[in-house]
């Protein structure tokens, strides 16, 4: 299977969320021409050249788009005194019973969901700021006003002062599988590090581990100088 295959055949269809309204574009109409010989048209691991008109559009670091105004307690950058987001979270998700999926569908469709969420969707986390959540009364796992902590999204250093802070995306908003494949804006050379280790570099194969007889991505153990890669799951715990 080729490199261009492996990305879920997504070869007519791009949905960008964030720095343009979602859409459906067709590779005649809207995608660069970006070739390679003997593979056929590729895509760019920053995201960009994807639209012909707007070839800035799904970039890496773009900033996000608010679907309502800010709300910033000072306007700008503090925090609201609002509602307790522990709280919140046990009345909407609180599911003291299984609860068979209306359409039939098992866990996988909630899976599938949070796999393509982390593909268009990526936001790093402060190392200096940090808040807490109090546990509310009557909480079903935690001891009630034990303190959950918690860390702020970094967000663009020119914003946040004069005008309301604005979080931008480390990935690129199309489903492309970056965190497979590479292309994060926090990662070395733009991702292409992770990119290099996964492709053979010939006819548009990607490397693979053999295990048990059969072929896999490859593993850090069958590899060397494997690019970090869990780090991005880290908002998934």
């Amino acid at each position: 299977m080729t490199f261009g295959q492996r990305l879920f055949g997504f070869g007519q269809l791009a949905l960008s969320i964030g720095t343009v309204s979602l859409g459906v574009l067709t590779a005649s109409t809207a995608f660069a021409s970006n070739t390679v010989s003997g593979l056929g048209e590729v895509r760019s691991l920053d995201g960009t050249s994807n639209n012909l008109l707007n070839p800035n559009y799904g970039e890496l670091g773009a900033p996000f788009d608010r679907q309502g105004n800010a709300n910033y307690g000072d306007g700008y950058s503090t925090l609201i005194n609002g509602a307790n987001p522990r709280d919140v979270s046990n009345q909407v998700f609180g599911q003291p019973n299984s609860v068979l999926d209306e359409n039939g569908l098992s866990d996988f469709g909630w899976a599938w969901g949070q796999f393509l969420s982390h593909d268009i969707t990526h936001t790093l986390t402060s190392s200096t700021e940090f808040t807490t959540i109090t546990v509310p009364t009557n909480d079903p796992i935690f001891t009630p006003g034990q303190y959950i902590p918690t860390t702020r999204s970094l967000y663009d250093p020119t914003t946040g002062t004069t005008t309301a802070r604005d979080q931008v995306n480390n990935v690129t908003p199309w489903l492309d599988a970056g965190f497979v494949y590479g292309g994060r804006a926090s990662e070395s050379n733009g991702g292409s590090d992770r990119q290099n280790w996964l492709r053979t570099g010939t006819g548009g194969k990607l490397e693979t581990s053999t295990i048990n007889g059969e072929s896999y991505l490859p593993v850090a153990s069958q590899k060397a100088n494997a690019p970090d890669m869990d780090r991005f799951w880290h908002c998934s715990r």
